[in-house]
């Protein structure tokens, strides 16, 4: 965790490895520190990482966000540690019938230093290529997202994404203070003072929201990611609390009628970014069993979130 520079070694066509792009990573830790958040940030490049360790597959799990124009989406690969190496798989079906298999591999790790590279493989692993090369060297400790939401490191005017679908998450931004109601194993209702506070990123191609409840009897928080996934067409959030067994749910969902049509909305103040769509926004489970799905509801000033079969739901006022 920390502030990083970043060199960025591209292979070229005649398989020479050229210094091309310079970026600052930031990488946070989230969830109490059960899990760890990368934003990595060029002029050229914008990226997203949420890593945490699965309890229930002993695994380490990785979801990733790298959007272009207008493209969008998340993807993961798994995998583990093993002297002082990192290696994570994930394995992709081609058209031709076959499948291609990619690997991430953390290297080479100092206190203040390390090396990823990427390598792909289109014979079940016989043989590999690789095509990126990073470098990282610490210059701080420990970053901080703005504690009042907006904009947040990789957010740089919202022009990467500026289709209207990208707007939806637009009344999320900000922070917002309420309470937290939270199921515990018996069924009965505890109701925490909580604060939600939402993050544009990513050149405005996602949304990050932090759910953060604390009392002297116990603490909970939720992580969320907010895009469009390009393949389907649909909204998409990646969630993942605090609770040390839970995995991520990815849940998706249409937009809602009447989203924000001007691309400058995403550049738009907080509380111009409350003026949401009445209704809101009902998103459904396809991946993880944490939850069903996720309901948010938008007001001018209000915002309601609730994990559907999740065991929570929260009731927010946005700060003034």
């Amino acid at each position: 965790m920390g502030t990083w520079d970043v060199n960025l070694r591209i292979r070229q066509d005649d398989h020479r490895w050229q210094d091309s792009v310079r970026a600052e990573a930031r990488i946070y830790p989230v969830l109490r520190g059960k899990a760890v958040l990368e934003l990595w940030d060029s002029a050229s490049i914008k990226g997203f990482s949420l890593r945490y360790y699965d309890v229930a597959d002993a695994r380490w799990k990785l979801w990733l966000n790298w959007p272009s124009a207008n493209r969008s989406g998340t993807s993961s690969l798994d995998g583990g540690f093993r002297h002082g190496r990192g290696e994570f798989f994930s394995v992709s079906p081609r058209a031709d019938g076959g499948r291609t298999i990619s690997r991430y591999t953390f290297s080479d790790i100092t206190a203040d230093s390390l090396r990823w590279d990427d390598a792909f493989s289109g014979d079940d692993g016989r043989t590999w290529t690789n095509n990126w090369i990073m470098e990282f060297d610490r210059t701080a400790h420990l970053p901080v997202l703005p504690a009042r939401g907006g904009d947040a490191h990789t957010y740089d005017g919202g022009g990467r994404c500026d289709d209207p679908a990208y707007r939806a998450f637009d009344p999320l931004v900000g922070r917002f203070t309420g309470e937290l109601g939270v199921l515990d194993a018996a069924g009965e209702e505890h109701v925490l003072p909580a604060t939600w506070t939402g993050h544009r990123v990513l050149g405005g191609c996602a949304v990050l929201g932090v759910l953060q409840a604390r009392s002297p009897a116990g603490a909970f928080e939720v992580f969320q990611h907010f895009t469009v996934d390009s393949a389907s067409g649909l909204l998409e959030v990646l969630s993942l609390d605090s609770t040390p067994s839970t995995g991520v749910v990815i849940a998706v969902g249409p937009a809602p009628e009447g989203a924000p049509d001007d691309a400058a909305d995403g550049a738009a103040d907080d509380e111009a970014a409350g003026a949401a769509p009445p209704g809101g926004l009902e998103l459904e489970t396809i991946t993880g069993e944490a939850a069903q799905g996720f309901d948010y509801r938008f007001g001018p000033d209000g915002l309601e979130v609730s994990a559907r079969g999740g065991g929570w739901r929260a009731s927010l006022r946005r700060d003034a």
